[in-house]
C-alpha cells in the first residue's frame, strides 16, 4: 500500500482523486485514505447486507462512498482509476476503461489476458498503443513488493489513457 500510495502521489499529485472501481469491501480505498490519498470507493454489492441475507459473518466494510455501478462514476474528477481483481465473466473492466478520459491513470491488479480477471475486450483495448500508454516501470515497482499466492499469477499493470 505504501508503494501504491507513493506512485499515486508521484503520478497524480497531492490533489488527485482516485476511483476504486468495484471496490469490494473498500479495504484498499481505506488503506489509501489512511496514507493521505483521496480515494472514492464504489461497488455494486452491499456486502454487509449480503452477508446477513446468507447468514455469513458480517463482512467488514472499510470505506464505501457509493453503492452502484462504478462505470457511472468514471469522470474527469478522478486522476486515476483502480481495478483490483475485476470479474472476467462480464465486460466490467472494458466498460470502465472505455469510460475513462485521456490523461487518467488506470491501475489494474489481477491476472493477465486469458486469466481469471478482466475480460478479453478489456485486454484487447488496453493493448492498443494508440489509446493507452503502458507504464511498465511503475508496474514493475508494484510487482517488486507484491505477494502472489501459489495458485495465482496476478500482477500489477499500469496504463495512462492517451485518447
Amino acid at each position: 500500500m505504501d508503494r501504491l500510495a507513493g506512485i499515486l502521489r508521484q503520478e497524480i499529485g497531492a490533489d488527485g482523486r482516485v476511483l476504486d472501481a468495484g471496490s469490494g469491501s473498500g479495504f484498499i480505498s481505506n488503506e489509501l485514505c489512511r496514507r493521505g490519498i483521496d480515494a472514492f470507493a464504489v461497488d455494486r454489492c452491499d456486502y454487509e447486507n449480503r452477508a446477513r441475507e446468507f447468514g455469513y459473518p458480517i463482512i467488514a466494510v472499510y470505506q464505501r462512498d457509493a453503492l452502484g455501478d462504478a462505470v457511472d462514476h468514471v469522470s474527469s474528477q478522478f486522476a486515476a482509476v483502480l481495478l483490483i481483481w475485476p470479474p472476467y465473466e462480464q465486460p466490467f473492466a472494458f466498460d470502465i476503461a472505455k469510460a475513462m478520459q485521456p490523461g487518467q491513470l488506470l491501475i489494474f491488479e489481477g491476472e493477465g489476458a486469458d486469466g481469471c480477471t478482466g475480460d478479453d475486450k478489456f485486454f484487447e483495448y488496453v493493448a492498443d498503443g494508440n489509446c493507452w500508454t503502458a507504464l511498465k516501470g511503475l508496474s514493475d515497482q508494484l510487482d517488486a513488493v507484491h505477494v502472489t499466492f501459489a495458485t495465482q499469477s496476478d500482477h500489477w499493470m499500469i496504463w495512462r489513457k492517451a485518447r
